[in-house]
């Protein structure tokens, strides 16, 4: 398949207007070639060729990835061969050095914790075993839990209070324990520098959080929020809701926020979506709003400014802003509804967490990685 590309390579970062400069530099995915495993990081600066690729194109030889983390400037995620791996730049600590000039060809092992990784903007967390651990921009800052003064490029241990699920967003980072406690902790929120039960034991499943709310689904598949209210109800000041509301009317099995929205795959099979929608879809929504029809839908992913979600077919549909190609339909037509993404079939899906859009990201059958939108045209050598 012949990736569809938008810019010519004489398209220079430095040649762009000062306002789209300032809009790539949030969304830009800083893409490398994975390679075969090295974990070597080079300093020297990359060149800023930018080329919009409207259609998927594979990144690397690397056969095995399986959960994608896609941030502002990099890309994390867990491997077959165990552990959490990086690569692109380190501009926000990404790679868990200290250089921001630093840059991952290949992918760079950042620590042996790969249950889970989650991940906002600017940050990346794994835990497993008990522990976790977290790298990224401005962990002091957010996070001062982690340590007196610890340094943002290292990966920073925590093994206060065992955890089962840990969601975390640009000023929220919320978790649920063994015995089915949520409790959250943010710049916005009563506490912020540890956990704090937001409500007693209940057995909460599919954690997620955006930008600045984070939501759960009770036992009964009921979708409960708490946050800011622009992200709980579409409109409104960013004063949080700091206990949990309930979104009644529809029953979900998997919930995904960013941003300052939610979107959830229903208990039929159907796509709904609520909260500040105006950017991405055209209309924002106090109560769940229904986007698409269709009945098999598998995964979804929630990403700034637009989502994606995988069928039961293998396909990847993509909606919402679309001005670097990163809905992967051969446009640049920002869209309502969940448009198909071209190549297939795809085995998991993830939208990246970059403030204004940009890039997304998909494995095939055996951990192909693929991605498509902004994408550093030196980086991707790749393609097809």
């Amino acid at each position: 398949m012949t990736p569809t590309i938008l810019r010519s390579a004489t398209a220079r970062f430095t040649t762009l207007p000062i306002l789209w400069k300032a809009r790539l530099c949030l969304a830009l995915l800083v893409v490398a070639v994975a390679g075969c495993g090295s974990q070597a990081v080079q300093t020297e600066r990359v060149d800023h060729t930018v080329e919009y690729y409207l259609t998927p194109v594979r990144i690397g030889m690397v056969t095995d990835w399986r959960i994608l983390a896609p941030s502002i400037f990099h890309l994390c995620g867990t491997r077959g061969s165990g552990g959490v791996w990086c690569l692109g730049s380190n501009r926000v600590y990404g790679l868990g050095v200290d250089d921001t000039n630093a840059f991952a060809v290949e992918p760079r092992k950042v620590t042996d914790l790969s249950d889970s990784l989650t991940h906002s903007a600017t940050n990346d967390c794994a835990f497993g075993a008990s522990r976790l651990e977290c790298w990224g921009e401005e962990l002091f800052t957010k996070w001062p839990w982690f340590g007196d003064e610890p340094t943002p490029w290292v990966a920073h241990a925590w093994e206060k209070e065992p955890m089962s699920a840990l969601a975390i967003g640009e000023r929220i980072a919320c978790m649920t324990n063994p015995q089915g406690v949520w409790s959250c902790w943010g710049s916005f929120l009563p506490n912020q520098e540890s956990p704090e039960p937001v409500t007693e034991p209940a057995g909460w499943s599919s954690l997620t959080a955006g930008a600045l709310h984070a939501c759960a689904l009770d036992p009964a598949q009921r979708a409960w929020c708490l946050g800011s209210r622009r992200s709980l109800m579409g409109s409104g000041s960013t004063e949080p809701v700091t206990r949990p509301v309930m979104f009644p009317g529809v029953t979900f099995r998997e919930l995904a926020a960013s941003g300052f929205y939610t979107c959830g795959i229903a208990s039929d099979g159907r796509l709904y979506c609520w909260g500040n929608l105006s950017p991405s879809v055209g209309k924002d929504s106090a109560v769940p709003r229904l986007l698409s029809e269709k009945e098999d839908w598998r995964r979804i992913s929630a990403g700034d400014g637009h989502s994606c979600a995988l069928d039961s077919a293998g396909e990847v549909w993509c909606w919402g802003w679309n001005s670097y190609g990163e809905l992967g339909d051969g446009t640049t037509e920002p869209r309502e509804h969940p448009v198909k993404v071209a190549g297939g079939p795809w085995e998991t899906v993830a939208a990246s967490r970059s403030l204004r859009g940009g890039y997304n990201c998909a494995t095939k059958s055996g951990g192909e990685l693929w991605c498509w939108g902004a994408l550093y045209r030196a980086l991707v050598t790749s393609a097809p």
